[in-house]
Formats: structure tokens, C-alpha cells, sequence
């Protein structure tokens, strides 16, 4: 789209004219200027056809008339008395020239905009997610207007250009800061799988189990606050995970139960409040900014733009603050919970270790019965089973007879093996005491 045009018509006093208007988008005015056709020669005309209307410099006569005229939707760009050939080639003039000094207006919003996001990128020095993620939102706003036409091209072409060179700042920071991540992290992961090693040992022998379910917690929670590579955090991840699930087993108990999902709910919600909490604090960073900003600048719109961006800025923060808060009110939930489900463990373990205690107690004394079983003599052998032939024979005899006979085969043949019993029933009854 050209910002001037050149063509014949004819002023007040009906006398042929060259005419030219040329709009100053940033000033949203026309400048026109009339040119007397016995100045218009052949050279000059290709001169203005041919260099000025391309914005080249050119040698021109001196015009007959200047106006300047402010650019109206509703009112014509020449004044009544200034009549031209062509009135279509000026009414597309119109349109296209008003298009362009709202895509200029716009243009320059986006490139305040854009001069933000690099300003923040300057302070922060350093790769920053957030910041690239605004980058990469701010062009996609600006994508969607060239698609639906509100944006010249060549003003698209403009903040392109400006939006490429902060894109190819923050790959620099980003090669930067991962190349320093990658030695930073090669020293961590040494540390933690060190670490990891010794509880991996203990865990193998299952002894203080419980000791290192707790340095696994502290573990944990310096691995959540420690920054490593991408690739070097994932594996240390998956060891963790993969230590508590043997301390688990060896304990055992199921990664399927309720305690276990209560952990891993805590432990989600502890990372999101943390994530949270980040968030809060850029944006506190973020209003710091725009406040120092509005103290150092003269331009009113400037400081109400920034005043209205603390407004958007502090809702943001009141807003993430509550879901803070409920965070804080499910975290405290979790935790009385998991308190609970420390005390039930505790308990089951209680029962099953007096379990175990009853049953080696009982085995125990089976082991003595079979060991006295074993030691009977053939002789009192012999006689117990004189005592059973005698209770046989008895059945067909009164039972007061039966006793006495039963008692004295018992009494006379068995007297040691009744002083061995006795003496058993006082181990069993001291035993369970």
C-alpha cells in the first residue's frame, strides 16, 4: 500500500491541476500540494509517477498550494474546492490510508509489548520458561491478526523482526543455562546416587526400615528443591520412587493401599504449592517492576497503561493466594491423616509381632510333648497300654469298679509319666503369662 498518490484535477478557479496527497501515519494527517499544469512537464510527471510516489527523493517545482488536513472516516481527504479526475483512485485512498493508521496504532502497542517482555528478559539474565512462554503467546496474538487482516504486512514484517531477536536471546539463555545445568547436575546426581547406594544396602538387608523410610523423605524433598538436568532428574526420580517401594515391600505393605495414595496425594499437592508459591513471587517481582516504572515515566498514557496492568497483575495474585490457602487447608488434612495411618501401622505391627510371639510359644510347647513322647521307655510304654485294655475291658463292668481298676494300673504303671505331665502344664501356663 502506497502513502502517496499523484493525480489531475482542478482547483477553485477550474484550472487543471497536479494534485498530490501523501499520508503521515503517525500524525494520522494529508499533506496536499498543488502543482500548476504548466509546471507538470513530461520529466516532471514520470518524476512523480515514477520516484516520488515509491518514496524516492526527487528534484519537484514548487507547489502552488500546501494544505494539511486531518485523516477522517466520514470526511473527504481534499477540501470542496479541489476537484480531481480519478475520484475512485482517492476514495480507495481513503479507506486503505485509514486501515493503515489504526494497524500503525496498533503496530506500536504491540511493540510497546514487545519492548516489556525484552526489558524482563534483560533483568532476568537468564533462560526463563515463563518468559518464553509470554514470548511465544505475544507472537501468536500477533500471527492471529495478520490471518484476519488488521495488520498491514509490512508492520507484521516489523514486529517479526523484533519478536525473532528475543527468541534468539532466549536460545541463547537457554544453551547457556542448560550447559551449566548439565555440570551443575553431573555433581548432584553423584551425590544422590551415593546416597541412594547406602540406603539401597540397608533396605537389602532389612534392618531400620523405618530410620530409612525417613532419610527417603528427606531425600525426596532435597530432590524436589534441587534443580538437576531433565534427563539427570528423571533417573534419580525413578530410583527414589524405586527405593520406598522396596522399603514398602519389605515392610509389607501395598503400594495399592490407602496410606500410600494419601503419600503420594501429599507429596502432589507439596510440588503444586511450591509451583504455586513460585508463580506468586514472579508476579510480585513482575508488580515491583511496573510500579518503579510508573514513578519513573512523564507519559500519562504510559502510566496508565502500566496502572491498569498492576490492577490485571494484583487480581492474578489475589487469585493464585486463595488456591494457595486451600492448598494450605488440604495440606494440614493430609497430614493429620497420614498421622492416623502411622498409628494404625504401628498397632498392626504391635499385633502381628504378639501373633508371631503366640505362635512360637505354642510351637514351642509342641516341640517339648513330641520330645517327651519320644523319650518314653518301652516298659511304660507296656504299661499304658495295660491301662487302655483295662478301661476296654471296664466297659462291661460297674464304673465304680472301672476307676478304681483304671486308677490303680495308672497309678502303679505310670507314675513318672503323670509327674512329667505336670510338669509341662506349669512350663505352658508360666510360658503364657
Amino acid at each position: 500500500m502506497r502513502n502517496r498518490i499523484a493525480v489531475w484535477g482542478r482547483d477553485a478557479d477550474q484550472n487543471r491541476v497536479m494534485i498530490t496527497l501523501e499520508l503521515k501515519t503517525e500524525d494520522n494527517l494529508v499533506h496536499i500540494l498543488t502543482y500548476p499544469e504548466k509546471l507538470v512537464t513530461d520529466e516532471v510527471y514520470t518524476k512523480f509517477m515514477n520516484l516520488w510516489r515509491k518514496n524516492q527523493e526527487t528534484e519537484l517545482p514548487e507547489p502552488s498550494r500546501s494544505i494539511v488536513r486531518e485523516l477522517s472516516v466520514t470526511g473527504g481527504l481534499l477540501p470542496d474546492e479541489l476537484k480531481v479526475e480519478q475520484s475512485d483512485t482517492i476514495n480507495l485512498a481513503q479507506n486503505e490510508w485509514h486501515y493503515a493508521v489504526l494497524s500503525d496504532k496498533m503496530t506500536k502497542s504491540y511493540l510497546g509489548e514487545l519492548a516489556e517482555i525484552g526489558d524482563a528478559i534483560e533483568r532476568s539474565g537468564a533462560y526463563d520458561p515463563n518468559l518464553w512462554n509470554r514470548l511465544k503467546t505475544f507472537w501468536e496474538k500477533v500471527q492471529t491478526q495478520l490471518r484476519d487482516k488488521t495488520l498491514l504486512r509490512e508492520h507484521g514484517n516489523k514486529l517479526r523482526k523484533g519478536t525473532d531477536e528475543l527468541f534468539n536471546k532466549m536460545k541463547e539463555l537457554r544453551s547457556k543455562k542448560d550447559q551449566e545445568l548439565r555440570e551443575q547436575s553431573q555433581g548432584l546426581v553423584s551425590e544422590f546416587n551415593t546416597k541412594l547406594e547406602e540406603l539401597e544396602a540397608t533396605i537389602e538387608e532389612g534392618s531400620h526400615l523405618r530410620k530409612v523410610f525417613d532419610e527417603l523423605r528427606k531425600l525426596q524433598s532435597k530432590f524436589h528443591n534441587t534443580k538437576f538436568h531433565r534427563k539427570d532428574r528423571d533417573l534419580i526420580y525413578k530410583r527414589i520412587d524405586a527405593a520406598f517401594k522396596a522399603v514398602k515391600a519389605k515392610r509389607g505393605q501395598s503400594d495399592g493401599g490407602g496410606s500410600d495414595r494419601t503419600k503420594k496425594r501429599y507429596d502432589g499437592l507439596i510440588n503444586a504449592m511450591e509451583r504455586m508459591q513460585n508463580s506468586i513471587n514472579r508476579d510480585h517481582k513482575d508488580l515491583e517492576f511496573q510500579r518503579k516504572r510508573i514513578t519513573n515515566t512523564d507519559e500519562q498514557m504510559e502510566a496508565e497503561i502500566r496502572r491498569a496492568k498492576i490492577q490485571m497483575i494484583q487480581s492474578r495474585v489475589d487469585s493464585k493466594q486463595e488456591k494457595l490457602n486451600d492448598m494450605l487447608k488440604t495440606k494440614h488434612m493430609l497430614e493429620k491423616r497420614m498421622e492416623k495411618d502411622k498409628k494404625r501401622a504401628e498397632k498392626a505391627k504391635e499385633r502381628e509381632a504378639q501373633q508371631k510371639a503366640e505362635e512360637a510359644i505354642k510351637a514351642k510347647m509342641e516341640a517339648e510333648r513330641a520330645q517327651k513322647e519320644a523319650q518314653r521307655t518301652e516298659e511304660e510304654e507296656a504299661k499304658l497300654q495295660a491301662a487302655a485294655a483295662a478301661i476296654q475291658a471296664g466297659r462291661k463292668k460297674p464304673q465304680q469298679n472301672v476307676a478304681v481298676e483304671v486308677g490303680a494300673a495308672v497309678s502303679s504303671a505310670n507314675t513318672e509319666l503323670v509327674e512329667n505331665i505336670a510338669a509341662l502344664s506349669r512350663i505352658m501356663a508360666q510360658e503364657e503369662e
